[in-house]
C-alpha cells in the first residue's frame, strides 16, 4: 500500500492530472478487457478507479483526500479489509457455497496477489467511490430522508442483536459445509435464501459492532437516521461499481459465477447475476465500515470495551 499511497502523494501536486491519470488507467484497463481480452485486468482496473475518485474528490471542495488518513491508519485498515475479503471471499465464497470460481488463477502467487493487494485496492477504490458521492450528494441534497426518535438507541440495541446473533451466523455455513449439506439445503430455495439474507445481514453490519464500542460513528446509524447523503452515496456507488467491476469482466471471466448455487434467483442481468448487483450495496457498506474502524480502533481493549458496550 505504501507504493499506492506514494503515487497518489506525488499526483496529489497536480490534481487534474491525477484525476486524468487515474480515469486513464482504468479506462485503458476495461478497453484490454473488452478489445484485447486480458484475463488479468482487474488489478490495474482498481488502481486507476482509486486514483481518479480520490483526486476527483479532493478537486470537488478542495478539502484533503481520504488517502492522505491512509498514512496513519494504513496497517490496521488493510488488516481488516483482507481478513474480511480472505474469509467472505475464498471460506464462504468458493470453499463452503461454491458460489464464484477464478479460472485464470492457477497458481500461488495468483492467490497471494489477490487477497493482498488487489481485493484490498478494490475496497479502497470503492471507499474512494463512497466519498466523492457523499460529499456530492451532501451539497446537492442536504437533510434526512425520515427522522427517527431515538436513533442512537435504535441502533446500539440492533448492534447488540446482531452481535448475540453471530455465533448462529458462524456456525451455519461451517455446520453445512462439513454436513456437506450446501447442495441440499440449496434445493429449497425459500430456506436457503432465508439463510443468506441472515448471514449477510449479519456480516454486513459485524464491523458497525467494533466501530460503536471503539467510540466511532457506526453506518446503521447513519442510515436509520435516513441520511440522504449516505443513502444515495451507498447506493450510486454499489451499483455503479458492481456495473464497472462485474459487466467489463464478463468480456474475460477473470472471475465466474456459479448461478445454480445461488439464492433468491438465478436470473442475470448484462450476464452478471442479479443477486450480485444487489450485493454491492452491503459491500459498499462494509468498505465504508472498515475505513472508519481504522480511524477509531485503539490499541487492546477489545474485549472489555465491546463487554462494557453491549453488556452492561
Amino acid at each position: 500500500m505504501s507504493y499506492l499511497l506514494s503515487l497518489r502523494k506525488f499526483l496529489r501536486v497536480h490534481p487534474y492530472f491525477a484525476t486524468f491519470f487515474g480515469g486513464g488507467l482504468f479506462v485503458l484497463s476495461a478497453i484490454a478487457a473488452i478489445v484485447w481480452r486480458f484475463s488479468y485486468f482487474y488489478s490495474s482496473f482498481v488502481i486507476g478507479l482509486f486514483l481518479f475518485f480520490d483526486a476527483a474528490t479532493h478537486l470537488l471542495d478542495k478539502s484533503i483526500s481520504f488517502s492522505s488518513n491512509l498514512n496513519r491508519i494504513g496497517k490496521t485498515f488493510w488488516m481488516v479489509l483482507f481478513f474480511f475479503i480472505f474469509f467472505t471471499d475464498l471460506v464462504a465464497g468458493q470453499i463452503i457455497f461454491s458460489v464464484w470460481q477464478y479460472p485464470p488463477y492457477k497458481g500461488f502467487i495468483n492467490w497471494v496477489l489477490l487477497y493482498l493487494i488487489i481485493y484490498p485496492v478494490g475496497g479502497l477504490s470503492l471507499i474512494a467511490m463512497f466519498r466523492f458521492f457523499d460529499l456530492l450528494f451532501g451539497k446537492i441534497f442536504p437533510g434526512n430522508f425520515f427522522q427517527i426518535k431515538e436513533a442512537a438507541r435504535f441502533t446500539k440495541k440492533t448492534l447488540k442483536i446482531i452481535l448475540l446473533a453471530l455465533p448462529v451466523a458462524m456456525m451455519i455455513p461451517v455446520g453445512l459445509y462439513f454436513s456437506r449439506l450446501v447442495e441440499i439445503f440449496a434445493q429449497n430455495q425459500v430456506l436457503y435464501s432465508f439463510i443468506f439474507i441472515f448471514l449477510f445481514f449479519e456480516w454486513t453490519f459485524f464491523f458497525d459492532i467494533l466501530i460503536l464500542a471503539f467510540g466511532g460513528k457506526p453506518i446503521l446509524l447513519d442510515l436509520i437516521r435516513g441520511e440522504k447523503k449516505v443513502f444515495l452515496a451507498i447506493l450510486v456507488s454499489g451499483l455503479l461499481g458492481a456495473f464497472l467491476h462485474e459487466v467489463i469482466n464478463t468480456f474475460v471471466h477473470e472471475w465466474v459465477y456459479v448461478t445454480k448455487n445461488f439464492p433468491v434467483t438465478p436470473a442475470t442481468f448484462l450476464g452478471v447475476p442479479v443477486v450480485v448487483f444487489v450485493a454491492w450495496i452491503p459491500l459498499t457498506i462494509v468498505c465504508v465500515q472498515a475505513y472508519r474502524l481504522g480511524t477509531v480502533i485503539k490499541e487492546g481493549g477489545l474485549l472489555e470495551t465491546l463487554k462494557k458496550e453491549y453488556f452492561t
